[in-house]
This record gives structure tokens, sequence and C-alpha cells, in this order.
């Protein structure tokens, strides 16, 4: 996973890899993880309400 993200990473850097130390690497690879668990949280979030608004859509009316 770390070597994805730190190629993704020189994509995104256009392949000048002499531009990078390594603390800007551990730093992309950390902004990349928070980056991806942000977006995890908010496909969470959407799904969840979806199964939700379904489940009460299926329930019997009072």
């Amino acid at each position: 996973m770390d070597e994805l993200i730190a190629d993704v990473a020189r994509c995104l850097r256009g392949e000048v890899p002499e531009l990078w130390d390594d603390p800007d690497l551990a730093r992309m690879t950390s902004e990349a993880r928070a980056a991806l668990a942000v977006d995890n949280a908010r496909r969470y979030t959407h799904a969840r309400a979806t199964a939700l608004t379904l489940q009460r859509s299926l329930l019997p009316r009072r």
C-alpha cells in the first residue's frame, strides 16, 4: 500500500524523484492515508443513510 501511495505521489509530482526526500514521502503517505480515510467515512455515511431510508420505506405504515 505504501508503495502504491508513493507511486501516485510520483505521478502527481511529474516523476521528478530528486525533489522528494524521506520526510516529504512520509508526509505525502500520511496525507494520502488521511484522505482515503475521509473518503471512506463519507462513502460509509452515504451508504448507511441510503440503507436506513430503504429500511424505513419497507416498514408498515401506521
